[in-house]
């Protein structure tokens, strides 16, 4: 597709989809932070809902991949949609994974270190979701990359926020069953984040290729 065509084409179908799923994923996010701050005994309806937001979101990202095989114009690089798809994808399998893991692994609340990682990933999602509503026009292209750079900054944080926790929990924990949970959440943690800075890298080869 060229430049031109490009800066003429309003979408209305594919950037009002990754808007949806990157809606859906920040509160999908937003539960996650409050099943961390909840006992363990009162999880299971946020757990619920979790489920059907999760699975709300599994629909939109299908819907990118059908239309993706339906419509020949597209409003950037079919392989760019295809792999920002995927990498957001990615996030909320990481997002959701590690709400299921602090339900299921039955971990206490308030664990500072998840909280703040958890407040990281709604932070980057909330960047993600404004890069996306802003890709309906490459004349965002200055505010899309800011956004970008700061979730990157996200990333570095979560990163920082990781390693900490890590030192902690290895100098601190001295039951290896509940090392090896808590350790694993930490992960699923960062990796989302992870994801998200993984998803801006996609926007930023789109704006490299159209800006």
């Amino acid at each position: 597709m060229g430049i031109l065509q490009f800066f003429n084409t309003q979408d209305k179908i594919f950037v009002p989809l990754f808007v949806s799923v990157t809606s859906n994923l920040g509160e999908l996010s937003e539960i996650l932070k409050k099943v961390i701050e909840t006992p363990v005994g009162e999880r299971e309806e946020m757990a619920k809902q979790a489920q059907a937001m999760d699975a709300k979101g599994e629909k939109l990202l299908r819907s990118i991949i059908k239309e993706l095989g339906k419509n020949f114009i597209t409003p950037f690089d079919r392989e760019d949609i295809h792999d920002l798809e995927t990498a957001i994808a990615s996030t909320q399998d990481f997002v959701h994974g590690s709400l299921k893991r602090i339900h299921l692994y039955h971990v206490q609340e308030n664990d500072s270190h998840f909280i703040e990682l958890s407040d990281q990933i709604i932070l980057g999602v909330s960047k993600l979701q404004q890069a996306c509503e802003l890709l309906i026009s490459m004349k965002n292209a200055a505010q899309i990359k800011s956004i970008c750079q700061e979730i990157k900054k996200i990333e570095l944080e979560a990163d920082a926020i990781y390693d900490r926790a890590t030192t902690a929990l290895f100098e601190q924990e001295k039951d290896p069953i509940a090392l090896m949970k808590k350790k694993d959440i930490l992960e699923a943690l960062e990796t989302a984040t992870d994801k998200i800075d993984e998803a801006a890298n996609i926007i930023r080869s789109i704006l490299i290729k159209y800006a």
